[in-house]
């Protein structure tokens, strides 16, 4: 059937599930590994929601990591966007509420992305010069020591 892909009823019955169902399970499974779930937690999901067996599970688990990557090669742009989109969304909200804490650290990191943070470009002139020099500090005395800091 086109636009459909292979899918498992609760059943466990081989059925066709809708490209759109398909992406509705990736993006269940995404959601399970950004809060921290592992395999097994993928698996358990899986097979509670929709009966999925070890396999099915995963190659739908497969297709999560595919869709991650795929996004992780977003250009570094796109990501600073989101960020900032994201920390702006922490500030506002924490400061409705009036939770300082949240909406200064939201601020912090605003700051860091925005370069805001950044010193002052210095620019440096001239040139050094390495010299080596054979000598033993330790038998020297405190003028010839001066002398050697000094040149």
């Amino acid at each position: 059937m086109p636009g459909s892909e292979l899918c498992y009823s609760h059943r466990g019955v081989m059925k066709h599930c809708t490209a759109g169902e398909m992406e509705l399970r990736i993006a269940e499974v995404i959601r399970c590994i950004s809060t921290g779930g592992e395999r097994r937690d993928v698996l358990q999901l899986a097979a509670r929601r929709w009966g999925l067996s070890i396999r099915s599970a995963d190659d739908l688990l497969a297709r999560a990591y595919r869709v991650l990557k795929s996004e992780l090669a977003a250009p570094i742009e796109e990501h600073r966007a989101k960020a900032i989109a994201r920390l702006t969304t922490i500030q506002s909200l924490a400061m409705s509420d009036r939770q300082y804490g949240p909406a200064v650290g939201a601020q912090r990191e605003l700051t860091k992305i925005l370069g805001l943070n950044a010193p002052d470009a210095l620019e440096l002139t001239g040139s050094l010069t390495v010299v080596p020099r054979d000598v033993s500090l330790v038998d020297l005395s405190d003028d010839e020591l001066r002398e050697l800091v000094e040149a």
